[in-house]
Order: C-alpha cells, then sequence, then structure tokens
C-alpha cells in the first residue's frame, strides 16, 4: 500500500490527475527495488493497482493497493520471469 502524508492530500483532492502520476512513481519505485534485488537492468515488474480516495469513515484519503509479482519479466525477444529472492 502506498499512501501520501495528510499535508499534501488537498492537493489530489483539487487535482485528480495527480493520482495517476501517484500510480506511475509507484510502479517506478516498485521497479528500481526490484532491479536492484535481481541486479539485473532490463527487467520490468509486473505490478497491478488499484487506486483510493477514501478511507475510515469515508474521508479522504488517497492511496493506492498495489499487487506484484514476486518474479521480474526480462525485457528481451523471448519473455520469460526471474524469480525474485528478497533477503
Amino acid at each position: 500500500m502506498f499512501s501520501i502524508p495528510k499535508i499534501i492530500r488537498i492537493y489530489f483532492l483539487f487535482d485528480r490527475s495527480l493520482l495517476k502520476e501517484l500510480a506511475r512513481i509507484a510502479w517506478e519505485v516498485l521497479g528500481l527495488y526490484y532491479r536492484n534485488a535481481v541486479n539485473k537492468d532490463k527487467t520490468m515488474p509486473a505490478v497491478a493497482a488499484s487506486i483510493q480516495t477514501f478511507g475510515d469513515f469515508l474521508g479522504f484519503n488517497p492511496h493506492l493497493h498495489i499487487l506484484s509479482l514476486a518474479a521480474m519479466a526480462a525485457l528481451a525477444r523471448v519473455t520469460c520471469f526471474m524469480h525474485l529472492v528478497l533477503v
């Protein structure tokens, strides 16, 4: 789950296009983390993200729920998955 601090949530309330950028940045951060874990440059994470804008008691709380595979897709002519071993 990726969340943002309360102090900047007001920007997301009035400009919903920022939510798309939040999802893109979260994907990039996960990609960097996984690339460093497998020490391969030409890999890409498999991620599904869901944007939510409400929290407890239906208050405004923009955040992402993310499902990520424990594998990386190799960007080559033959697509394959490399399983991650995270320590």
